[in-house]
C-alpha cells in the first residue's frame, strides 16, 4: 500500500526532476509492486514480468517531468504500463498463444499417471501451490490481450469504470459489461475444471510431474511460493461499482512483492549515466544510449537491411579508396549497429547481470585487418562485429559474441574463442574435470541441445593428467570451448525479429558462459 499521499509524491517528483536521488528511489519504490503485478498478470511468467517492468519503469523515470498532477500518481504509472504491455510481443505466450479449449482439453486428456517422479525431492506440497498458483496465472492467458486487461483491471485492482475505461478507450458503460462478461467466462471455466476453485477433477498435487515434464513448474527454480505477498491498490478517488458477486471466485488473484532485481535496476539507474535525463526527457529521453535506455524509441527498429547492403558493397569493392570515398554510408551503417549492440546490452543485462551497462561503441571491432602476415591482402573485413561481455569485448571473461556478414556467414556465439591462451584452456579442462555432472546437465539441457553443439580446437588425445577413462573426456581434449549459431541475411534483415532471436538465444547460452566464467575467475589477461 502506497504510504504517500498525491501531494507528497508530486514534492518528491520535484525533488526528483531537480537532480535529487533519493527522492527519485522512492518515488519508482512506491509504484514498483504495482507495475510488477499488473505485467506479471498481463504476461504470465516472473521472468517476462521483470523484464517487461524494467522497461515500464525505465519509460516512468525518463518521462517522470511531464507528470504535471492531474490525476493520481499510481494512475498516471498504471497508464503508461497499460498502454506498453498492451502491445507487448517478447513475451512467451506472444509466441506460443493459449486458449480455453486447448487448456481444458489439456486437463481431461493429459497421461498425468504415465510421468515418473521428477520432484528432486523437493516436497509435493509446496510443488502443487506452485502449480496452482501458476496454473490460475497462466489461465489468464486464455483471454484476448485487452480482455484479460479488463479483467485485471477490475479484478485485482478495483479500479472504477471511469478510470479503466479512460486508460483503455472504451466507456465507462461498456468497461462494466465487458467485466461482467469475462469474469463471468473465467467463473464458467474454474468450475467446470478446476478442482482447486471449482467442481472440477483437476487436482494440482495429482499433476506435480507433469507439470515439470511440460516445463510448468521446475522444483529447482520456484517463483511464486517464495514471492512474498503484497497490498496493491491504485490510488483512487472512487471504490469499483459492485459488477456481480463473484469477487470470492478469484481469490487467488494475489499480489506479490516485486523481485529484488528490480530494486536492483533502479539503482543501477540511479548510479548511472542514464540518470540525468530524468529533469529533461522531454527533450533528451529519446536520445540516451547510456545505462540500460532502449536504443528504440516509440517503435523505431534497427535498419539492419542498412547493415547488410553496405557490407556486401564493401565485399565487392574491397579497397582503401572505395572505403574512404564511402565514409558517410560507413558511418551510417555502423551507427545502426552499434544501436543494435546497444539495445542486446539492455535486453541480456536484464537476465546476466554481470553485463554491466556501456557504450556499444567500446565493444565493437573495427572492419581494419591486419594483413602482415596473410596470404589475402584485402585492407577491410567486411563485417560488423561485437563482444558483450563482463570484461567488455575481452574475450575472458566469455561472454555474447554477434557478427553480421552478408551472404549467409552471420553467427550468435559465445564461450571461449581463443585456444592460445594455455592458462585458461588448463582452468576450464580443470572445472570440466571436477564437475562433470554439472557440465553434461548444461550440454544436455533440452533447449540447449535443440540450438547449440560445443565447438574448439581440440588434441586427438586427452592430454597428460586426465582420467582418459573420464565420462567428458572428450571435452577434455578441447582447447577452447564456443557455440556458433548461424543466422541467414533474412533473418538478419528483419530487424526486430533478428533482435529477439539473439536475445532468446543468448538467454539459452547463459549456463554455458557462467560454467566456463567460474572456470576462469582466476585467470588473468597476458600482458600485450
Amino acid at each position: 500500500m502506497n504510504p504517500f499521499t498525491n501531494e507528497e509524491l508530486l514534492d518528491l517528483i520535484q525533488k526528483a526532476t531537480a537532480g535529487d536521488k533519493p527522492s527519485l528511489e522512492t518515488v519508482m519504490l512506491s509504484v514498483q509492486d504495482l507495475v510488477f503485478n499488473l505485467s506479471l498478470r498481463m504476461l504470465g511468467t516472473f521472468p517476462d514480468a521483470e523484464d517487461a517492468s524494467q522497461d515500464i519503469l525505465l519509460k516512468v523515470m525518463t518521462h517522470l517531468s511531464s507528470f504535471k498532477g492531474e490525476s493520481a500518481f499510481s494512475t498516471w504509472v498504471f497508464r503508461i504500463a497499460v498502454n506498453h504491455l498492451k502491445d507487448y510481443k517478447k513475451h512467451m505466450f506472444a509466441q506460443f498463444p493459449l486458449s480455453f479449449e486447448f487448456y481444458g482439453d489439456d486437463i481431461q486428456n493429459a497421461r498425468t499417471g504415465d510421468v515418473p517422479d521428477l520432484t528432486q525431492n523437493v516436497e509435493q506440497a509446496i510443488l502443487a501451490e506452485e502449480l496452482k498458483l501458476s496454473c490460475t496465472n497462466v489461465m489468464l492467458q486464455c483471454l484476448d490481450t485487452e480482455s484479460r486487461c479488463i479483467f485485471i483491471l477490475g479484478t485485482m485492482f478495483h479500479v472504477d469504470s471511469r478510470i479503466a475505461g479512460d486508460i483503455l478507450g472504451i466507456t465507462p458503460e461498456a468497461y462494466r459489461q465487458r467485466l461482467s462478461r469475462v469474469r463471468k467466462k473465467m467463473a464458467d471455466f474454474l468450475g467446470e475444471y478446476c478442482g482447486e476453485y471449482g467442481k472440477g477433477n483437476c487436482r494440482c498435487a495429482d499433476r506435480v510431474n507433469y507439470a515439470i515434464q511440460s516445463h510448468r513448474i521446475n522444483p529447482a527454480q520456484l517463483y511464486f511460493q517464495p514471492a512474498a505477498p503484497a497490498q496493491v491498490i491504485l490510488d483512487v478517488k472512487e471504490a469499483m461499482e459492485e459488477i456481480d458477486d463473484l469477487s470470492q471466485e478469484f481469490s487467488f488473484c494475489r499480489t506479490y512483492q516485486s523481485p529484488e532485481n528490480l530494486k536492483q535496476f533502479i539503482k543501477e539507474f540511479l548510479n548511472g549515466a542514464s540518470f540525468s535525463v530524468v529533469g529533461n526527457s522531454q527533450e533528451t529521453a529519446g536520445s540516451v544510449y547510456s545505462g540500460r535506455e532502449s536504443a528504440k524509441q516509440e517503435g523505431e527498429s534497427m535498419d539492419t537491411q542498412l547493415i547488410l547492403r553496405y557490407l556486401k558493397s564493401l565485399s565487392e569493392n574491397n579497397n582503401r579508396e572505395w572505403y574512404h570515398a564511402h565514409k558517410a554510408a560507413y558511418k551510417e551503417a555502423n551507427a545502426q549497429f552499434e544501436a543494435l549492440v546497444q539495445e542486446l546490452i539492455l535486453q541480456i543485462g536484464k537476465f546476466d547481470r554481470n553485463i554491466l551497462p556501456g557504450e556499444a561503441k567500446e565493444l565493437t571491432f573495427k572492419l581494419v585487418r591486419d594483413t602482415r602476415f596473410s596470404h589475402d591482402k584485402s585492407p577491410y573485413h567486411p563485417a560488423f562485429r561485437a563482444h558483450i561481455g563482463p570484461g567488455g569485448k575481452l574475450p575472458v571473461p566469455v561472454g555474447y559474441y554477434l557478427m553480421i556478414k552478408p551472404r549467409g556467414q552471420s553467427f550468435l556465439g559465445g564461450g571461449l574463442f581463443a585456444a592460445s591462451f594455455k592458462d585458461a584452456t588448463s582452468m576450464v579442462r580443470d572445472h570440466i574435470a571436477a564437475n562433470g555432472g554439472e557440465w553434461e546437465r548444461i550440454l544436455h539441457d533440452p533447449g540447449f541441445q535443440k540450438e547449440f553443439s560445443v565447438q574448439g580446437t581440440a588434441l586427438k588425445n586427452v592430454p597428460a593428467g586426465y582420467d582418459k577413462e573420464h565420462p567428458q573426456a572428450e571435452y577434455l581434449k578441447f582447447k577452447s570451448w564456443y557455440l556458433e549459431y548461424p543466422v541467414s541475411d533474412d533473418m538478419v534483415a528483419d530487424g526486430e525479429r533478428f533482435l529477439a532471436e539473439a536475445v532468446r538465444l543468448f538467454r539459452i547460452m547463459k549456463p554455458f558462459n557462467d560454467f566456463l566464467n567460474q572456470a576462469l575467475k582466476d585467470f588473468q589477461m597476458p600482458a600485450r
